[in-house]
């Protein structure tokens, strides 16, 4: 029976007492039937609990072992073959692309663990973010398959807002990565535009689309709209994670055999562009317990692949080119800096010349795209501690920081 909303339970047991009397005994056992849901529920969350572990060692041992048996199988080719340099570099790059594959994966292994765990940080900045979508462009552009074309469409103002670029970077990422696995021909479309007070940013392409009973559930865990594609199926989940931590939220159009669009709604909130500009930071000081690293890169890839390496230890900042780096250096000097050397816009060696000429004592490695001691010769005596060659090792970099920190 229920009483103001409320379900109670009882127990009814009759008995005849004598001739022409009965006993009604009547227990609430509202407790006990409570009791018994409470435990029924438990047994259902721990069945879908190992239900979820099976299916994720299962996926993870498929997956993490693919992107493992090409870089192996690859490497002992290069070491035991006489090969011409245009097939070592095509196998490199085919090395190199299942590195990605087999990081991108163990971030996706990560990230998940930290939010089903509630564990994750954001790190919150002023992000301009058409620079950000042109950075994904030229991430991608290289990568599309023979009959998909990728466009950008953004305005032509900047879009400054306050959130964790790395974390946008993730989700979108995550968009355009399934675009491409999805599309043959045709065309993806990533687009920035600011609507009031939300700013959307959108990948649409023209792929298979996804069947309209599969649209909430590819949002879940370890799903697939393919079960045999390549993929942990944690992407789209930890993507929608990420965009309720931002304040926002991802909305998903389809149409089975035409296409779909998805598109990541984060809040806007006005800053101040002078200072975004500047962005500045006086001496060194340490930042919630942390030093300082200025990364000095015009590829926002790049950034964020150091960031993924470091981020947990240090406060990771951003400049694009040596002159914004040096008005971040004017109002607070980082503990170190790692200076491309191969900017478009300005040298780095005179980048670093003129972070020298403020009689600043920071630490700065100069960061080369490939070997060339000439190079390295002229980096140094413009004022670099070291140099080094990408891509970043953390070895490398631990290294470094040891002896310069």
């Amino acid at each position: 029976m229920e009483f103001n909303g409320v379900r109670f339970y009882f127990q009814a047991k009759v008995s005849s007492f004598g001739a022409n009397q009965v006993i009604w005994v009547v227990r609430d056992i509202t407790d006990k039937v409570k009791h018994i849901e409470a435990l029924e529920l438990m047994r259902k969350r721990a069945d879908e609990a190992e239900r979820l572990k099976r299916a994720f060692l299962a996926s993870m041992s498929h997956e993490l072992r693919t992107p493992l048996n090409a870089i192996v199988g690859f490497s002992e080719v290069l070491a035991t073959n006489d090969l011409s340099p245009e097939v070592r570099r095509n196998y490199a790059n085919v090395m190199q692309a299942n590195a990605d594959l087999f990081l991108k994966l163990v971030n996706d292994i990560i990230d998940f663990s930290l939010f089903d765990s509630c564990d994750i940080e954001l790190n919150k900045e002023r992000v301009e973010l058409t620079g950000l979508i042109l950075d994904l462009y030229n991430q991608y552009v290289d990568r599309m398959k023979p009959e998909v074309k990728l466009i950008v469409g953004r305005p032509n103002y900047p879009i400054w807002v306050e959130t964790d670029g790395n974390r946008i970077m993730q989700v979108v990422d995550n968009f355009i990565t399934n675009a491409i696995k999805n599309t043959e021909r045709g065309s993806i479309i990533v687009n920035v535009i600011r609507l009031n007070e939300w700013v959307k940013i959108s990948v649409s392409d023209t792929g298979k689309g996804i069947p309209h009973d599969m649209i909430d559930r590819i949002f879940e865990i370890f799903e697939k709209i393919d079960e045999f594609s390549q993929g942990t199926g944690l992407g789209l989940s930890i993507s929608k994670q990420i965009a309720q931590r931002l304040g926002g939220y991802i909305q998903t159009e389809s149409v089975l055999g035409k296409g779909s669009t998805f598109s990541l709604y984060i809040p806007y909130y006005a800053v101040d562009v002078d200072e975004c500009m500047a962005n500045g930071v006086a001496s060194p000081q340490l930042n919630n317990g942390k030093k300082i690293i200025l990364v000095v890169d015009d590829s926002m890839s790049v950034f964020n692949r150091l960031y993924e390496l470091i981020g947990d230890n240090f406060r990771v900042l951003w400049a694009r080119s040596s002159n914004e780096a040096f008005k971040r250096i004017q109002k607070q000097m980082p503990h170190l800096i790692l200076m491309s050397m191969d900017l478009q816009e300005q040298s780095g060696v005179n980048g670093v010349a003129k972070i020298r000429s403020l009689d600043a004592h920071v630490p700065i490695i100069g960061v080369f795209e490939r070997t060339e001691y000439n190079r390295f010769k002229e980096a140094l005596a413009a004022g670099c501690n070291e140099v080094m060659t990408k891509p970043y090792s953390l070895v490398r970099l631990n290294s470094i920081f040891s002896r310069l920190l």
